[in-house]
């Protein structure tokens, strides 16, 4: 499952587990439970793929997410951070990957 989504005028194909990492800094702080972090990721994901309904593609702007860029990252948290903060959420994908709300 893919979300298309524009990034810096180019449209884009991005994987479901790949996208919800980059919205979840906008919904949970990094310093959170990690648990919490992994509901936000499967409260997420349940929502994009309701979103999807029978779909395997869905596009960006019919989800309520903000996406954050890589350049955005850095910007809100400073380049030495960027990178430990953003396994964080990595791993709250990982850990959750494929899981829903039925």
């Amino acid at each position: 499952h893919d979300v298309l989504m524009q990034v810096e005028g180019v449209n884009m194909l991005m994987d479901v587990e790949q996208y919800i990492a980059g919205v979840l800094p906008g919904l949970v702080p990094p310093d959170s439970e990690e648990d919490v972090i992994e509901a936000q990721a499967v409260a997420v994901r349940t929502k994009i793929y309701y979103e999807m309904g029978t779909e395997t593609v869905i596009q960006a702007s019919r989800l309520e997410f903000t996406y954050y860029t890589k350049d955005d990252l850095i910007d809100k948290w400073g380049e030495t951070k960027y990178k430990r903060i953003k396994t964080i959420y990595e791993n709250a994908v990982l850990n959750t990957a494929g899981k829903i709300i039925e």
